[in-house]
């Protein structure tokens, strides 16, 4: 099983927010994912400090904060979270299926080091 927890990072929330409740219906629907643990969490750039300590597996940066990628990168690396920056065409046309693809291959490549 599949043991996943995500968080994502954006300017505001809201376009993310719709794709991360897009991530948890095409979660749901997969007999791979553990869904006990699985879990999606938004969080906007200018609280990112604030969930430093969450407990999360991969951090996905949305494309309109791609700006600040290699701080949150290094912040959240340091303390054992995989990281990944979506596509911004993935994100355009909210292609959860791939995006999660992508993060959970991020966790695992992460997890190999």
């Amino acid at each position: 099983m599949i043991r996943i927890k995500i968080m994502l990072i954006c300017a505001m929330g809201l376009s993310t927010g719709i794709l991360a409740k897009k991530i948890e219906e095409v979660a749901r629907e997969s007999k791979k994912i553990d869904q006990d643990y699985f879990e999606v969490k938004v969080a906007s750039i200018d609280e990112y400090m604030d969930h430093l300590d969450d407990n999360i597996d991969v951090l996905m940066v949305g494309p309109q904060v791609n700006f600040k990628y290699d701080e949150l990168k290094k912040a959240f690396e340091e303390k054992g979270v995989a990281t990944m920056l979506i596509d911004s065409k993935e994100y355009g046309e909210m292609n959860a299926p791939i995006i999660l693809k992508r993060a959970i291959l991020t966790q695992k490549k992460f997890n190999e080091k």
